[in-house]
Parts: C-alpha cells; sequence; structure tokens
C-alpha cells in the first residue's frame, strides 16, 4: 500500500507518547556521542565529521539513485572544511550533494 491510498490520507495522526521512549533514547546517545566529540582535538574533529558527512552524502544520493564518486565527495567536503585538497576532478553531482549537506549542518 503506498501512503496515499491509505485511508486517512492525508490527515494522519500519532501518539507522541508512544514515541517518548525511543525519542530519550535517542537525545541520551546524541548527548553522550556529543560528549565524545568534543573531546576530540579539532584535527580529529574535522576528520570526524568528514568521515560522518561522507557517509551521509552517500547513502542520501543512493537513495535517489545517484551513485557518486568517494574521492570527490571526500573532497568536496574537505575544501569547505579549509583543508587543501591535491589533485582533483571536479564532479558538479558531487560539489552539489555536499554543498546540500554542508548547509543543513550549518543551518
Amino acid at each position: 500500500m503506498w501512503v496515499w491510498q491509505h485511508p486517512n490520507w492525508p490527515n494522519f495522526t500519532f501518539d507522541p507518547a508512544a514515541f517518548a521512549g525511543r525519542v530519550e533514547a535517542f537525545h541520551r546517545a546524541a548527548e553522550r556521542l556529543s560528549g565524545r566529540f568534543e573531546a576530540l582535538s579539532d584535527a580529529y574533529q574535522t576528520h570526524a565529521q568528514v568521515a560522518l558527512m561522507l557517509s551521509e552524502v552517500i547513502a542520501t544520493s543512493a537513495i535517489e539513485g545517484e551513485n557518486l564518486d568517494r574521492d570527490s565527495v571526500r573532497s568536496s567536503l574537505l575544501r569547505h572544511f579549509g583543508e587543501v585538497v591535491g589533485r582533483h576532478q571536479h564532479d558538479d553531482r558531487a560539489a552539489g550533494a555536499t554543498e546540500l549537506i554542508v548547509d543543513v549542518r550549518r543551518h
């Protein structure tokens, strides 16, 4: 069944209490991760952010049917963090996906 075939489409409802435990567990895990992240040196923080965002760009793009080159995405991310990147072949798709993820994270 597609979402638009649901009898309540588009007037869905949900019970926030049904998600309370999961939301609380997510917040606890996020706080632990944030604490660990902040304990890293600046260089390692940048490396960790690039690694996480790289995975996010690749996975999000794959959902949309785009198979991006990991090296191009990584290179584009590093440029956003002010890192000097060696020889790089520009890929507009990788640059666009990277720009989107960086913008989402910053805003």
